[in-house]
């Protein structure tokens, strides 16, 4: 079983950062700047952190998703997609949130699969978008703004 928190910095210490590496960035320090700019939450189970997620306010309205999950969340991928799904929609209301945007490498089916599981929708190939020149596909989840 799994539960999401809210993040605390001392969460960051406590995470298996297990093959993630974004250009030569101290991941932690990447962290703790997603987290200073909008909602954060760490995904744990009875022994350990298995993801920190967030969304980075860009603009009133829109917000950049952000993920960072290591290999136990396989173990619990329904328990995380159902409360990642909840906490997603719970982000959009409590912050009025009509559009939030995810970049997803192109070629990684199972992030692909998730995004759309989670009610994103494609809206591109971002062309030469990763560190090393990789393309990502942008997804954004959108709601028609009041008037």
């Amino acid at each position: 079983m799994v539960k999401i928190v809210p993040f605390e910095d001392k969460h960051v210490d406590q995470f298996n950062f297990v093959g993630q590496k974004f250009l030569d960035t101290d991941i932690a320090l990447l962290l703790h700047y997603y987290a200073a700019h909008g909602p954060a939450f760490t995904i744990l189970n009875e022994k350990e952190i298995i993801g920190i997620v967030g969304i980075v306010i860009l603009w009133p309205g829109v917000g950049e998703g952000w993920t960072f999950l290591n290999p136990s969340l396989k173990r619990y991928a329904k328990s995380i997609h159902r409360a990642s799904k909840e906490k997603l929609q719970e982000i959009m209301d409590a912050f009025n949130l009509h559009r939030v945007q995810i970049t997803v490498l192109d070629g990684f089916e199972a992030g692909i699969r998730w995004a759309k599981r989670l009610g994103f929708e494609e809206e591109g190939i971002m062309k030469a978008y990763g560190p090393n020149g990789e393309d990502f596909i942008r997804f954004a989840r959108v709601r028609k703004c009041q008037a």
